[in-house]
């Protein structure tokens, strides 16, 4: 655990989570604690953000692109989007019955979409520049772009490290699944032996 009252030097370093900032299940509550405490670390130079690489934000950018290209309109390299809810009910999906705003209950980042220097299409999610959730936070902060000090360090390091794997892979993520994986063949007689071990112990 950080000491926010010595805390390690970390505007050398970037957190870069695989999906997007949420929680989702019975620890889902959880996520209130991480905005606050992650809020706290705003001023020291951390840089943590996710990589959402599928879902209908990701298809929907895909298909934008396209039609785009169809009226003959390509998309500025380095430019990017805030996905707020009144364009993500308006174009993404329904708004939701019970609450007022996107994923209220889950989330503790924002969505953006990022056209690379490459052309490469990024969805990606940062920490929200509040403390805890409201509606004035939404209106004020959460949907305005200039409230996210990061954004800028963000996409510049997504230039600097997106590979050619597949479309919006990055050198951290694609490492991770590298050598935290296991494959297939190997991976099953590990878990046959492991079974076999644990139900004759019983």
């Amino acid at each position: 655990m950080l000491d926010l009252r010595h805390p390690l030097p970390l505007e050398n370093i970037a957190f870069i989570i695989d999906g997007p900032l949420a929680i989702y299940g019975q620890p889902a509550k959880l996520h209130a604690y991480i905005l606050r405490y992650l809020h706290q670390l705003r001023d020291k130079g951390f840089i943590y953000f996710g990589v959402i690489k599928s879902g209908r934000l990701k298809d929907h950018f895909t298909i934008l692109e396209e039609r785009l290209k169809q009226q003959g309109i390509n998309i500025p390299y380095n430019s990017f989007m805030l996905v707020n809810d009144e364009y993500r009910f308006k174009y993404i999906q329904r708004r939701p019955k019970q609450n007022k705003y996107f994923g209220i209950e889950v989330l503790y980042g924002q969505d953006f979409l990022f056209y690379s220097d490459k052309g490469k299409k990024y969805v990606i999610s940062l920490p929200y520049p509040v403390p805890e959730k409201n509606e004035s936070a939404f209106e004020k902060y959460i949907f305005n772009h200039n409230t996210y000090g990061t954004l800028p360090i963000v996409l510049d390091l997504l230039n600097r490290i997106s590979i050619d794997l597949y479309e919006d892979a990055v050198l951290p993520i694609a490492l991770a699944h590298k050598f935290a994986s296991i494959s297939l063949n190997p991976g099953i007689k590990i878990l046959e032996i492991f079974t076999k071990n644990y139900i004759q112990q019983q």
